[in-house]
């Protein structure tokens, strides 16, 4: 099945909170207990560089202060910061189907401004699957 399309506003310098819910297609939660998550922003499709790398195993990771970084490389950021599964908005586990995204403001103040792409997928037992993208527009930080 095609990833739904969603286009996420940002600004930069402040606390990102992205809240969804995983459910069936007869509009049931789904547990995400056995799941994993990734969330990957770059300036385009095809850039071999990313601004943004967020899992539910590993935080998130972004580029400092120069904005992108390669495969493996790029600064951890705040240990509160990541995916978290079976979550309600406030980060609580215990939410069946609960999709909290979380990245710090330090982190979010090198993101570059202008309009990137995103994808975001879940993998259980061995499958991937793409659930949505689209662009990942940041407004540029005037306030320092």
């Amino acid at each position: 099945m095609k990833a739904g399309q969603y286009d996420i506003s940002v600004d930069q310098g402040s606390t990102f909170i992205f809240y969804l819910t995983y459910q069936d297609s007869s509009g049931v939660a789904v547990d995400l207990s056995t799941y994993t998550a990734a969330m990957q922003v770059r300036r385009s499709t095809v850039d071999p560089d990313l601004i943004l790398d967020i899992s539910s195993a590993g935080g998130v990771t972004g580029g400092g202060s120069s904005g992108e970084f390669s495969e493996g490389g790029g600064s951890a950021s705040l240990a509160s910061s990541g995916i978290t599964l079976n979550s309600s908005s406030l980060g609580v586990i215990g939410t069946t189907g609960g999709v909290l995204i979380k990245i710090d403001a330090d982190t979010m103040s090198n993101v570059p401004y202008g309009n990137h792409r995103y994808d975001f997928e879940f993998t259980n037992s061995g499958t991937v699957n793409k659930i949505i993208t689209g662009r990942f527009e940041v407004e540029g930080q005037v306030t320092r």
